[in-house]
């Protein structure tokens, strides 16, 4: 068997940490590898507090809600009822995959590499739900024009590719993302993985998430990203969709997920699971947020530290608002022209969504336990995430009361 060497040194710029929404690894990136699918939403609306409801978890979980029926992108591609089983993910795969995936989207030099063999491939750490590999052509070979000599060679996993909304959506964002300098080149596009462009760098940790002029470099792109105007559906559906497949998934194999099934169905009755956010904005900031509590550099078990007191403070979050709202093209602030409601509202709307976002990431990990094969105690991180919901639930009444005085 070809061996394929294994390196925890290399990763890329984008992970979660650094910009959930705009990686295509939530989202995304180094770890989830999920597009929130943000539409245009630049404005700042205040968001209602969550309403309990202790039926919305069957009703989600059935599909029983005829007011958001799924279209047909949303439907899984496997039958509902399949029982999954790990990915596989051999090292014949991947150069099988890295030979044919190369040779086809980028042509060049690469179509004078004779075997599967002559490629060098590392495995990159940090991908949560898709496995990453840095494919790069012998030395002594040179480029024909401009054509690279090193790939990032991205395979999906089974939660990736499970959708055909997941893979129309992910393309198409992926493909912009790049076209307008905020992602990296796609090279080539597969149903089950993609070759793109390899970006040298770190992945960001919670200590530089703080530091404000990494702030203010994300809340920039982020803005960017807000701005732009995405061929794909405005109806705010995307959140109750995604979840509810996920969670028929966790009921199909209810005899591999009881504890996880208890923590759904103790925290059903204080979320509330329907709830259609039309600004998506807050959930990618509140979701940003949440990564400062985690640190995925850590190559010992469970794969991740948490420190839930790193979630950012009212006085950090106010300079992230401001140099989002600053870089926003529809609000076109300057510096000290952001008014004091907007920076409250923003306040209101990301605090309350990011409690979505622990619940998404929690039910993710709980269908990653039993799909991945990735190195990474997923049951462990959907404990923390469901733990810092209830940390962060807590605190919420603080928070609003703040907002109203």
């Amino acid at each position: 068997m070809l061996s394929i060497k294994d390196s925890g040194s290399k990763k890329r710029v984008s992970s979660r940490a650094e910009l959930s929404s705009m990686t295509s690894e939530n989202g995304v990136s180094n770890h989830g590898n999920h597009n929130s699918n943000s539409t245009n939403t630049n404005n700042c609306r205040a968001v209602p507090g969550l309403h309990p409801s202790a039926a919305k978890l069957r009703r989600l979980s059935t599909g029983e809600d005829s007011q958001d029926h799924c279209n047909e992108t949303d439907r899984p591609i496997d039958p509902p009822d399949i029982e999954r089983s790990k990915d596989v993910v051999t090292d014949e795969i991947v150069r099988r995959k890295a030979f044919r995936w190369c040779q086809d989207s980028i042509g060049g030099v690469w179509l004078s590499v004779s075997s599967e063999s002559e490629l060098i491939i590392t495995h990159i750490s940090g991908g949560m739900s898709n496995y990453l590999y840095l494919i790069a052509l012998p030395p002594d070979m040179k480029p024909v024009k401009e054509e690279p000599t090193d790939v990032l060679l991205r395979i999906y996993g089974q939660i990736s590719k499970s959708t055909l909304d997941f893979l129309v959506h992910n393309s198409v964002v992926f493909a912009l993302l790049a076209e307008r300098n905020l992602g990296p080149k796609p090279f080539g596009m597969y149903h089950d993985g993609r070759v793109e462009e390899f970006i040298k760098g770190r992945s960001l940790v919670p200590a530089d998430l703080r530091k404000p002029y990494v702030m203010n470099l994300v809340a920039e792109k982020l803005a960017r990203f807000h701005s732009l105007d995405m061929p794909l559906c405005k109806k705010p559906r995307w959140f109750k969709s995604m979840v509810r497949g996920w969670i028929k998934d966790i009921k199909n194999n209810l005899h591999k997920h009881r504890e996880a099934r208890d923590a759904l169905e103790k925290m059903s009755p204080n979320f509330d699971l329907e709830t259609e956010f039309r600004e998506l904005m807050g959930f990618d900031l509140g979701n940003h947020f949440n990564e400062w509590m985690f640190d995925y550099s850590s190559s010992e078990k469970p794969g991740f530290k948490h420190n839930f007191e790193n979630y950012p403070s009212q006085k950090e979050q106010f300079h992230f608002f401001r140099a989002y709202l600053q870089a926003s093209e529809e609000d076109g602030c300057d510096e000290g022209d952001v008014e004091d409601s907007h920076l409250w509202a923003l306040y209101r709307e990301t605090n309350t969504l990011a409690l979505h976002s622990h619940f998404l990431w929690g039910v993710w990990a709980i269908v990653q336990s039993q799909t991945s094969s990735i190195e990474f105690d997923y049951v462990a991180y959907s404990k923390a995430r469901f733990e810092a919901y209830f940390f962060m639930k807590a605190r919420l009444p603080q928070i609003l009361a703040a907002c109203e005085s």
